[in-house]
C-alpha cells in the first residue's frame, strides 16, 4: 500500500512550499520529481503521483504556483481554465529554475530516496519544467 500526504519543502526562493509526496509499498526506491499541469497539484496529478509510486517511485509534485496562490487545485474548463492560463503566464522562468533545483535537491534529500539519480515528468506547462529539471537540476531522465 502507498503512503500519501502533503509535505513542506525549500523553494527556490528560501522560503517553505507545499508538495505532495507519494511512496511506495516498500517504504524506499528511486527519485520521480513531478510536475503540475497548469491546473495545479489536482486530483489527476496526485493520481498519477499514486500509480508511480505503486510502481516503486519516490514521488514529489510540487506547488509550482505557490508564489501567486498555494494549493491551486483548478478544473478543465470555463473560469477554472481562464485562470489556469492567468497562473501560468504569471509564472517568471528564473524563479521556476530555481525552485525546480530546490525541489530536485529536496527529493533527493529524502530517506526513502535509494540513490541520487532522479527521473522527472510533466504534463502541459509541467513538460517544460520537465526539461528544466534536466537542463538545470541533474534530472537522470525526463
Amino acid at each position: 500500500m502507498i503512503s500519501t500526504q502533503w509535505i513542506s519543502i525549500p523553494n527556490g526562493a528560501g522560503t517553505q512550499t507545499d508538495a505532495y509526496l507519494a511512496l511506495p509499498p516498500g517504504g524506499s526506491g528511486p527519485a520521480l520529481l513531478l510536475f503540475q499541469e497548469i491546473f495545479g497539484v489536482n486530483r489527476h496529478i496526485r493520481a498519477v503521483a499514486d500509480q508511480y509510486a505503486a510502481a516503486g517511485y519516490v514521488v514529489l509534485a510540487p506547488d509550482m504556483f505557490w508564489a501567486q496562490q498555494k494549493r491551486v487545485e483548478l478544473g478543465y474548463a470555463g473560469d477554472d481554465l481562464e485562470k489556469a492560463y492567468a497562473l501560468m503566464n504569471g509564472c517568471v522562468q528564473d524563479a521556476l529554475i530555481a525552485d525546480i533545483k530546490a525541489y530536485a535537491a529536496a527529493l533527493r534529500a529524502r530517506p526513502e530516496v535509494i540513490d541520487q539519480r532522479m527521473g522527472t515528468l510533466g504534463f502541459c506547462m509541467g513538460g517544460r519544467m520537465a526539461y528544466f529539471a534536466a537542463a538545470y537540476a541533474n534530472a537522470t531522465a525526463a
